[in-house]
């Protein structure tokens, strides 16, 4: 799949894979949901967007 690079204004390729418990960022203030309390829970499967040019998750802080 393509996502646009708004600052580029470019498709990039992108996948979206199953995310680890490395991929959730830490809780910080004012965020409602803490990642990393979502992926520990068995019932739930959590998604991360990846960069297969640079294989690191995109995290929006």
């Amino acid at each position: 799949m393509y996502i646009l690079d708004n600052q580029t204004d470019t498709l990039v390729e992108a996948e979206i894979v199953k995310g680890t418990l490395r991929d959730m960022p830490l809780k910080k203030d004012g965020w409602d949901l803490n990642w990393r309390a979502e992926i520990k829970d068995a019932d739930k499967e959590v998604f991360v967007l990846r960069l297969p040019s640079d294989d690191s998750v995109q995290k929006e802080y």
